[in-house]
């Protein structure tokens, strides 16, 4: 559930009204101690409801509203029995009178947010809140459940969207400056022993460019139920270079995700297995599991975005020394602009190596920053900045700078731009720009690529 059960969201509420500032009405939603007995209310109910026999005394209470409807002590202990087992509905009607009655009793207001909330009505809730915050002074106690109750207003709106299907699929065209994934370096020096060797590097291994096309398809899926989403995707990219076949690729991602409220936020689980091939040869394999939480800052409209994701990567054949298990920690923040939203997203890794692994352990840092918003009418641009720190924890190999370790560090820029042109399809353009940087000149590269070409999505 997205709510606290009702007993315990009636400690809290009853805790909240502790902090209420002198002489305001403190939420009515509390211990049964602080009601007088309403005149219609039998002494045998109010037995059950002093003992706490909330089930018991409800249908008693109910059987009163002819006589009590227009009493502003009986709506608020028929709110208390009905909220303490349940009945949202019923302690809705029940408040809504409260209020009419009592326009200046906050603590009914906010009681109806509560009951409001817990029926699914977020639009009822948000006036009741807004009410209490226009025209009551809350305390900071207070007001940090308000804020929680915002919040929760947001992690249930996402989940009670509704279910959707989604296709998208591209056809593009681009160029890439280093197709073969070349050194930028023009030699290398390798240290035998003592001395020194400057070894140039092969044409072949030096940065070819080539024209390529890329074909992209993904059928995604989202059905909510009972207050939870669950995820599916199965997406396939393809990519063939002119003269180079032997750096095709074809990436495969099939995953699944499942959200629940968790923590005042929305948590996910995400399981993904990922296949990427080269030169019509598996490559490597990836199963991925990320566990998720995002929390909504109500003031401010933000997100705070936090994770753990853990990857097992397994490479094909000959390359399995280059296998790698890495667990992720991720933290970061979205949030909405006048124009557009941010994304600054930060993670960090180790990646654990086999002992026959060059280099072994490795430690990796991660900083993204995207915007995404609108542009030129009716366009759409996406600004992705992305830097990125590996230094393995052994030397890499003896005859590279006398076994020193390996340090990398990774910068990349990416502008999209995309228009619509007809129902469903989109003109794109994109342009992206990266550059490696190492202590062993082995791992230095540059690459530009330029795309452009019609996207689908239905």
């Amino acid at each position: 559930m997205i709510f606290l059960g009702a007993g315990l969201l009636i400690c809290l509420l009853g805790l909240a009204s502790a902090a209420w500032a002198d002489g305001a009405p403190a939420p009515s939603v509390r211990a049964n101690a602080g009601h007088q007995r309403p005149a219609m209310v039998p002494e045998s109910t109010w037995q059950r409801v002093s003992r706490g026999e909330w089930a018991a005394a409800l249908p008693e209470l109910m059987a009163l509203e002819p006589q009590g409807a227009m009493d502003p002590a009986y709506n608020a202990l028929l709110a208390e029995a009905a909220l303490a087992v349940g009945e949202n509905a019923q302690a809705t009607l029940a408040l809504e009178r409260l209020v009419l009655l009592q326009p200046d009793n906050a603590g009914a207001w906010l009681d109806l947010a509560v009951a409001s909330l817990q029926l699914g009505d977020r639009a009822n809730a948000q006036r009741a809140l807004d009410q209490v915050e226009r025209g009551f002074a809350a305390p900071p106690g207070i007001r940090a459940l308000i804020q929680d109750l915002r919040r929760r207003m947001q992690v249930q709106a996402t989940l009670t969207e509704p279910s959707r299907h989604r296709l998208r699929g591209g056809l593009l065209l681009g160029h890439d400056s280093n197709a073969n994934g070349g050194l930028a370096a023009r030699s290398l020096s390798l240290t035998p022993g003592a001395g020194v060797i400057e070894l140039p590097v092969a044409d072949d291994f030096r940065p070819r460019a080539a024209p390529f096309w890329l074909l992209t398809g993904e059928l995604a899926t989202r059905q909510t139920l009972a207050g939870q989403a669950v995820e599916g995707r199965l997406a396939l990219a393809e990519k063939r270079y002119d003269g180079l076949g032997e750096f095709d690729t074809r990436d495969i991602a099939l995953a699944g995700a499942w959200q629940r409220p968790l923590l005042g936020g929305l948590g996910s689980v995400m399981a993904e297995w990922r296949r990427l091939d080269m030169g019509g040869q598996p490559l490597i394999q990836v199963p991925r599991l990320r566990l998720g939480l995002e929390w909504p800052l109500p003031d401010s409209g933000c997100r705070l975005l936090g994770a753990v994701d853990g990857e097992w990567r397994h490479y094909r054949g000959g390359l399995a020394r280059y296998d790698g298990r890495l667990l992720w920690g991720e933290a970061g923040t979205r949030c909405p602009l006048a124009r557009g939203a941010l994304t600054l997203l930060a993670r960090a890794a180790r990646d654990d190596g086999s002992a026959e692994r060059p280099g072994e352990d490795t430690r990796r840092q991660e900083l993204a920053l995207a915007w995404q918003g609108p542009a030129f009418r009716r366009g759409e641009a996406v600004l992705l900045a992305q830097a990125g720190r590996a230094r393995d924890e052994a030397g890499y190999s003896p005859l590279i700078r006398n076994d020193a370790r390996r340090e990398i560090r990774r910068f990349s820029l990416r502008a999209e731009l995309a228009w619509p042109l007809a129902e469903a399809w989109q003109l794109v353009a994109a342009l992206e720009h990266t550059r490696q940087i190492s202590n062993l000149g082995l791992f230095g590269l540059e690459q530009r690529l330029l795309t452009a070409g019609l996207r689908y999505q239905q």
